[in-house]
């Protein structure tokens, strides 16, 4: 499954209008944990020195987000999007099938989507087991989308 979302602005520079947009791979990112400089990325992708004063003026645009695809679906709100939210989906994606061998082996569940509480009780536990002492209890873990 690919993740990714498309990310645009709109702004002027000089008496023109600039629209640009790109598609970004949400896989690629994930690696970093952290939410990238949209800017710089949507900058590089249109060929925007990110040195140049229209790069300046083009960082005081509000970012829109659209076309959603993948675990990035549930987590575009209009026109923002929660990359946090995003990538604790995306690591939890990532543990689903160990998960899934536990449901099917202990509990005989062949399809873990099929029990979405068992499926947030098994996920809320492995997150727990991941979270050491100092970072807080159990009900402090936020709940699976």
């Amino acid at each position: 499954m690919t993740n990714s979302i498309r990310v645009g602005l709109t702004y002027s520079f000089r008496g023109e209008t600039f629209s640009p947009s790109t598609v970004i791979q949400l896989d690629k990112l994930a690696a970093y944990g952290e939410a990238p400089n949209w800017y710089a990325k949507l900058a590089a992708a249109t060929g925007l020195d990110t040195y140049s004063y229209a790069y300046e003026v083009m960082r005081e645009s509000e970012l829109l987000f659209s076309e959603p695809s993948g675990l990035a679906v549930p987590y575009l709100d209009g026109a923002r999007f929660d990359f946090d939210g995003f990538m604790r989906a995306y690591r939890d994606a990532a543990h689903i099938p160990s998960l899934q061998a536990i449901a099917r082996n202990i509990l005989g569940i062949e399809d873990l989507n099929s029990e979405p509480k068992i499926r947030e009780a098994l996920v809320q536990a492995y997150r727990l087991g991941k979270h050491s002492e100092s970072q807080g209890s159990p009900e402090q873990i936020p709940p699976v989308s």
